[in-house]
């Protein structure tokens, strides 16, 4: 899915600039080659996470269905890997996932002793 001009989030050039995909990416690139690096080469660029909050407004704006935070079920895998599509991070903040209780099973399994 693309987002078009009007849809793209609120984010300073300095986010940007300070992401680390460029810097890990400038940095393996310039042991191997000489010169400038133009920014247009390098697209997309992906701003940095936001706030909970923020990634919410933004999924709302672009009628993407999706609930923060996420459930740690079959559906999280796909739901990372399309915020991955709008946003830079390495691993998703935990407080971006809540995670399900097991039942407490207690007594229940150990063995009969009578």
């Amino acid at each position: 899915m693309e987002i078009d001009e009007q849809n793209t989030p609120a984010f300073t050039s300095s986010q940007i600039e300070d992401s680390p995909t460029i810097s890990q990416t400038l940095k393996k690139i310039k042991n191997t080659y000489q010169g400038v690096i133009s920014r247009e080469w390098m697209s997309p660029v992906l701003p940095m996470l936001p706030s909970m909050v923020e990634v919410q407004e933004h999924l709302n704006k672009i009628d993407i269905n999706i609930t923060l935070p996420l459930m740690d079920d079959q559906y999280l895998t796909p739901a990372i890997k399309l915020l991955r599509t709008h946003f830079y991070f390495d691993k998703l903040p935990s407080t971006f996932i809540i995670e399900k209780e097991s039942p407490d099973l207690g007594l229940i399994l150990l063995p009969c002793l009578f």
